[in-house]
Parts: structure tokens; C-alpha cells; sequence
């Protein structure tokens, strides 16, 4: 079976249609294909890998697709190079990631790493799910290896999100300018050497990349809130929340805490009064909703009673936190960068390299 002809195929068909039911006769065709050639090769890893991923892309739910792969390392492992291993071990992780099982994909990554994975994709996910975790040294040393595998600049771009958080705002901020110096338009290299300047004091230039973004028409001034806390220009802050969709970022105290201090620091305490009197009734509707909704199916009086105790808390933490602010305390922030997210399935259907 020509299985490269088959992916190159589906892709092909993805790109130009963009419609799911276009390509759903081809995947179905390939799974077929696949299955019949498994059942006489029952060890082959490409077989397994490329037929797990037609389930995921068939909407089978993760676990047909773990089951494949789980199969196959039960039962093949004395016979598998290390190289089909680190494969299967970081495909798996993938799926586990994707049925929402983080702890699980981190371990089978950790496996493939320590076989000495030569896949990109290997590190590339380790180094996504660590960061996700905040575990941001393990992240760093991901990304480390990785970048010796591929110079792509995305790779790059997520080690310095590693040590941004990880503390090492130098080092981060010279990634970021390297990035910059490779390629100028880069708005997130942008937002990360921006907000490396706001945390170390370098508030001009802090503002000046804010100013820059803005210009390239791909961020608003209401993607930039934390940049101008830190800077203190609070009227800048107060604006970017106005300016999006309400307080943009939900009603949580982590996000509430700077917009209520800006307020009062810009002498604002009738609208500081307004806005949280406004927050506070909508949050008590919301759990008063919740209270008498009816339960999801498959919810449980456990999971009920930890989500009615969750919206309780963040009413508490909304209220200490305009307390706080009341009192003249400074909320201390730390602007979070996020990793550039990448699939690292290494038998994706849609992503895989293929050539002709």
C-alpha cells in the first residue's frame, strides 16, 4: 500500500476545500486501507500510527487511537528499535493531550526522551505541555535540545517564553531581539520583549513596542492591559479593558485587582464603586443560576457542589481584592507569555511532510 500517496491526497484535498465532508470519503478510504494491511501486520508502527490518526481525524474520540499504540507497545516492545518507540511514545502523548490527559502525555514524552528521541516532535510537545505547567526549567531544556535539532524560529520564540518565565528576563529579552532582527513583523517576539521591559523598568521602550504592535494592525490597545500596569500608565490600563469586550478577561480577581488599583490611582472611586457594585451582582447571578440550573448530563452532586464552591470563592477573592485596593495596597502582577503552539503528532494526516 502506498500510504504517502494516500496522505498526500488528503492534504491536498484539506488545502483546496476546507470542507469536512469533501475529505471525509478519502479518510474513510484510507482507514479501511490501513486496517486491512494492520491485521496482516499487526507490529508495523507506521500502519498503527497513520490509522490512529485517521481516527482522531474521523472524530473516533481519543481513546480508539491510544488503544492502537498502546496495543502495539504491549505487545511488540522486545521487538522495537528505539526509534519506533520514541514514535509511538510521543504519538500517544499526543493523543493523551488531546483527551485532555496532560500528566500522561508528559510521561510517555519523558520516555521518548530518555530513549534519546531524534523527533522534533518529541521536545516540541514535552517542552509545550512543561510550559504549560509552568515547570518552566524543564520547558527550558526542552526547548534547548530542540533548537539543536531545528533552528525554526518558533523554537526559539518558546525557549524565550521558557525562561521569561523561568525568571531569566535577560536572557529572554536578547531571544526576543534576535527574533526581531530576523524578522521584524514578529508581533509576539514583540509582546515578549515589550513586557521583559516592563517587568526590568524599562517602561519607555516598554511603550514604544506597545505603540509598534498597534501599528501592525494585528493587536489592539485591549491586548496590552498588563503591559501598561506595569508601566503605571493606568489610564492606558483602564482603557484597554473599556475598549474591549468589557473587562475582557472575565470577572477574576487576578484580572479585576489592577483595573480596580488603576481606577483608584487615577482618582476614579465613584466609577471604581460603580464598576465593582456592577461585577459583584453579575457574579452573585451567576451562581444563583448555577444554584438552580439543571445538571449537565453525566455531572455529579460532587462536581456540582465543587463548581458552586469555585463561584462562591471567586466572589470572596473579587471582594478582597477591592479591599485591598480600598486600603492603597498595589496589586503585584507578573504578565504571563504564552508558548507558540504547534501540532507534534508525528503522524499527522494534515501535518506530516510528505514528499511526492
Amino acid at each position: 500500500m502506498n500510504w504517502k500517496s494516500h496522505v498526500l491526497e488528503i492534504q491536498e484535498t484539506i488545502r483546496s476545500s476546507k470542507k469536512y465532508e469533501d475529505y471525509v470519503p478519502l479518510l474513510e478510504n484510507y482507514k479501511h486501507e490501513l486496517e486491512l494491511a494492520l491485521a496482516t501486520h499487526p507490529s508495523h508502527v507506521t500502519l498503527a500510527s497513520q490509522l490512529a490518526s485517521i481516527y482522531m481525524e474521523l472524530r473516533h474520540g481519543a481513546d480508539e487511537s491510544i488503544k492502537i499504540l498502546e496495543d502495539i507497545l504491549d505487545q511488540h516492545s522486545t521487538t522495537l528499535t528505539s526509534d519506533d518507540q520514541s514514535r509511538l511514545l510521543t504519538n500517544l502523548a499526543y493523543h493523551h493531550s488531546e483527551g485532555y490527559y496532560e500528566p500522561v502525555a508528559i510521561k510517555y514524552l519523558k520516555k521518548a526522551v530518555k530513549l534519546g528521541s531524534n523527533y522534533e516532535q518529541t521536545y516540541a510537545g514535552l517542552g509545550l505541555l512543561l510550559a504549560g505547567e509552568e515547570a518552566y526549567q524543564e520547558a527550558v531544556d526542552c526547548f534547548e535540545k530542540l533548537i539543536i535539532l531545528s533552528n525554526d524560529i518558533k523554537y526559539r520564540y518558546n525557549l524565550a517564553v521558557s525562561l521569561y518565565g523561568n525568571g531569566k528576563i535577560q536572557e529572554a529579552s536578547g531571544l526576543f531581539e534576535a527574533i526581531l532582527e530576523e524578522n521584524e513583523q514578529h508581533v509576539k517576539a514583540m509582546y515578549g520583549l515589550a513586557t521583559c521591559y516592563a517587568t526590568s523598568g524599562e517602561f519607555a521602550k516598554a511603550l514604544m513596542l506597545a505603540d509598534k504592535m498597534i501599528a501592525t494592525g494585528e493587536m489592539e490597545n485591549d491586548d496590552l492591559p498588563d503591559i501598561y500596569f506595569l508601566c503605571g500608565e493606568y489610564q492606558l490600563h483602564c482603557e484597554a479593558h473599556q475598549d474591549g469586550a468589557g473587562l475582557r478577561y472575565y470577572f477574576h480577581a487576578g484580572w479585576l485587582a489592577p483595573y480596580f488599583y488603576s481606577l483608584m490611582a487615577l482618582g476614579q472611586r465613584e466609577e471604581l464603586a460603580l464598576k465593582y457594585k456592577e461585577i459583584m451582582k453579575e457574579k452573585q447571578l451567576e451562581y444563583d443560576e448555577a444554584v438552580v440550573e439543571e445538571m449537565d448530563e453525566g455531572e455529579t452532586e460532587e462536581e456540582r457542589r465543587f463548581h458552586l464552591l469555585n463561584l462562591k470563592a471567586e466572589i470572596q477573592e473579587i471582594e478582597e481584592a477591592y479591599e485591598r485596593v480600598l486600603a492603597g495596597e498595589k496589586p503585584e502582577i507578573q504578565a504571563r507569555l504564552w508558548c507558540e503552539y504547534e501540532c507534534y503528532l508525528i503522524d499527522c494526516v494534515r501535518h506530516q511532510e510528505m514528499e511526492d
